[in-house]
């Protein structure tokens, strides 16, 4: 089973006393993560990220494994020793999470906002951007529906972006790699139709529903470990 989580988030600075009241429900080393981000909307990215995974790991009754995560050398985030896997993805407004006990996950979000694409064909094989350039095809919607799905798989292997995409390749909703076949299914966003996200995972693992989570805006007592959240079903 692949679990999914998502959190909207505003894009503009948050009051200092309202942002202390979020760092003061992460470890030391999150909070320094998020303080380090000097724009805004990649500070509220950072910070909702790791609220967010917070809470999946919550689900797992492990609530307390966000202070051990680790990166790997390409900077992937993991659980040392745990069968948890997980990944983070933002993009505009939403962050989203994906996580599983039985495969390997990644996870890719993108805004589809109008840009030239000339200059990414050489991340695409072939039949790749044919069937973005293809007659009577949404351009746009098609590039960002193989981007996602690269960078999906990407951040699954755990080299992400020192991959160069053009080594995957993508057939079918299937994806292949240096010989490793992983498994790409899109998650629809109901609100958010203008982005496209994408899952990939080494199983053919169920996916739950993309369940919504909210998290009010909290006191900067630093005797409340965790917030009150509430959440729904996208």
């Amino acid at each position: 089973m692949i679990e999914l989580w998502y959190t909207p988030f505003g894009l503009a600075a948050l009051p200092p006393m309202v942002l202390a009241g979020y760092l003061a429900r992460l470890p030391p080393a999150w909070q320094q993560r998020v303080l380090a981000c000097r724009r805004p909307a990649r500070q509220q990215a950072t910070l909702f990220g790791a609220l967010l995974l917070q809470h999946a790991l919550s689900a797992q009754a492990e609530p307390q494994l966000l202070e051990h995560v680790q990166r790997t050398p390409d900077n992937r985030p993991y659980l040392p020793g745990s069968e948890i896997d997980f990944n983070l993805a933002h993009s505009g407004g939403y962050v989203a999470c994906a996580l599983s006990t039985t495969c390997r996950v990644g996870l890719d979000m993108e805004y589809r906002a109008p840009k030239s694409i000339r200059a990414f064909r050489p991340h695409f094989r072939s039949a790749e951007w044919a069937a973005i350039m293809a007659p009577r095809t949404d351009t746009l919607q098609q590039f960002y529906n193989l981007w996602t799905q690269k960078e999906a798989v990407a951040k699954a292997d755990g080299r992400g972006l020192n991959i160069p995409l053009r080594e995957i390749q993508i057939q079918h909703r299937q994806a292949l790699l240096a010989g490793t076949h992983w498994h790409v299914r899109e998650v629809w966003l109901p609100e958010a139709a203008a982005y496209t996200l994408h899952v990939a995972s080494s199983q053919p693992e169920a996916l739950t529903p993309l369940r919504q989570v909210s998290f009010p805006i909290l006191s900067s007592n630093p005797t409340d470990h965790y917030p009150l959240i509430s959440y729904r079903s996208a």
